[in-house]
């Protein structure tokens, strides 16, 4: 699936693109599918159908049509508790890359599983960035609470490698279905004319 690319999305590029990743996911149960370019600080989304820019560098997220930003904010809810990441085995291939099995730990409660490859943790960032943000700006994809574990985004289930498949009590909550790194996006900056402030 290609995203329509409006004209507030696009710079054509006068020299030979740089590969970026293409990555298509289940989110909350909600289908997600992100393109990065060669640009480390800019994304393309697709969240339930409906398309968005991603400033990372700045926390700004645009509606594809039309433009508007769309507020970000942290959850809600208290601090959340400290949560160590503690690898326990190796893991199955997931969609064609090795995993590791991880468990997410809050003192002796187990909050989250995860199936990550750590050798990829340098180089995702950007994949992580932008579902962190889109996690803070779309209701729909906002963590839940999860009792005593408190709310956990998946920046947690990123702090050794990029998660490939994350649950909590044998419910999914990051499934990846596709991820490529050989994509060729051309994603312009998002500038501040381009945007129509939120309300």
């Amino acid at each position: 699936m290609r995203l329509l690319v409006p004209a507030i999305a696009v710079a054509l590029a006068p020299h030979p693109a740089t590969a970026g990743m293409l990555l298509e996911a289940e989110l909350a149960e909600i289908p997600i599918h992100v393109e990065t370019g060669s640009d480390p600080n800019r994304a393309l989304a697709q969240v339930g159908g409906s398309g968005y820019l991603l400033q990372l560098d700045r926390g700004e997220v645009a509606e594809e049509t039309g433009g508007r930003l769309i507020p970000a904010s942290a959850p809600a809810g208290g601090a959340p508790p400290t949560l160590t990441l503690e690898q326990w085995s190796e893991g199955p291939l997931i969609v064609g890359y090795g995993t590791t099995y991880h468990v997410l730990i809050a003192g002796e409660r187990i909050c989250g599983e995860v199936l990550s490859s750590p050798w990829m943790t340098s180089f995702t960032e950007p994949l992580v960035r932008s579902l962190e943000l889109l996690q803070a700006a779309l209701p729909a994809l906002a963590p839940e609470p999860q009792g005593d574990c408190g709310t956990i985004g998946l920046r947690a289930y990123a702090a050794d490698g990029f998660p490939l498949l994350a649950g909590y009590r044998d419910r999914p909550v990051f499934k990846v279905n596709l991820l490529r790194f050989d994509h060729y996006p051309t994603v312009g900056p998002l500038r501040a004319s381009d945007v129509t402030p939120a309300p």
